[in-house]
């Protein structure tokens, strides 16, 4: 969620995700995954 602070917003408490994803990090086969989750417009509110 650091994305979105940067932004100046934050997920409204109790929304879910519209979609998550695993994203394969596969630099020199370490075998690194961060998992994504994204947000609709209306889920999000101005910090």
């Amino acid at each position: 969620m650091e994305r979105l602070e940067q932004l100046g917003y934050e997920v409204i408490h109790g929304s879910r995700a519209l979609f998550g994803t695993e994203l394969i990090w596969g630099s020199k086969g370490s075998g690194v995954t961060y998992k994504a989750r994204f947000f609709g417009a209306s889920q999000v509110q101005p910090v």
